[in-house]
């Protein structure tokens, strides 16, 4: 009967609304659970340890680059041998890949970043179109009664074409990123001839003539060079760390 069906559909309602309540209270509990994870003494405890662990490493790190000779360059006239100039033009060459390197691994983390919360913007969409058509379907019949059409008293349109764009975009981008620094997943695709396209295999390429230079040295003029790329090799790491 109609009164029956007023019933189970005031029942309906109630019911859902008990469990949007429950949600929500799961929710906010999950977030006290959190911030008393923060608040327990173990996280504290770990946090600690992780500074005092990161400051006892650059501490290390300093002591080694104190502990280095101090040599000064033996080319007292501010003249570099051709050799030194050539190694000095690495040198240079080495940072600006370096710190192209760096910048490309800023542009991987923020693009991987993106496209997961892109998906989970297009998941959320998913489901709010699931259960309007959950609402639809269940309503069918009442709306029957009255001579209506559910479909045109609502209706949903969801099209997901400018997020799937948005998505694929940022894949390409991150693929060209992935080649760009020469991954392990990014050689797969890589032919054995173009190496060259790696960024990290261009910084192995270049450390690998670099050494080979500073090697053709002698005296004075090898143990001044060798001394500079210890140090910057430890100052390199104290950055890292910090």
């Amino acid at each position: 009967s109609s009164f029956e069906e007023l019933e189970s559909y005031k029942a309906e309602n109630v019911n859902k609304a008990i469990q949007e309540q429950k949600n929500k209270i799961q929710n906010i509990n999950k977030e006290i659970i959190d911030l008393e994870k923060k608040k327990h003494p173990d996280f504290l405890k770990s946090i600690k340890g992780f500074i005092s662990k990161k400051q006892i490493e650059i501490g290390q790190q300093n002591r080694l680059l104190e502990s280095l000779p101090k040599i000064t360059n033996p080319n007292n006239d501010d003249k570099d041998s051709e050799q030194q100039s050539k190694i000095a033009q690495q040198n240079t060459e080495l940072d600006a890949l370096k710190d192209s390197l760096k910048e490309k691994e800023k542009s991987r983390e923020t693009l991987t970043s993106e496209i997961e919360e892109l998906k989970q913007f297009k998941k959320k969409v998913e489901l709010q179109e699931q259960s309007v058509e959950e609402f639809l379907k269940s309503h069918t019949e009442e709306a029957k009664e009255y001579n209506l059409d559910i479909n045109k008293i609502l209706k949903i349109k969801v099209d997901f074409s400018s997020i799937e764009e948005k998505i694929l975009n940022s894949e390409k981008e991150l693929e060209k990123i992935n080649l760009f620094i020469g991954t392990v997943e990014s050689t797969k695709a890589r032919s054995a001839d173009s190496n060259n396209e790696s960024i990290v295999y261009k910084i192995k390429l270049l450390t690998k003539q670099l050494k080979a230079e500073t090697d053709k040295l002698t005296g004075e003029e090898k143990a001044y060079q060798q001394n500079e790329q210890r140090k910057k090799s430890i100052n390199e790491k104290i950055q890292e760390l910090t």
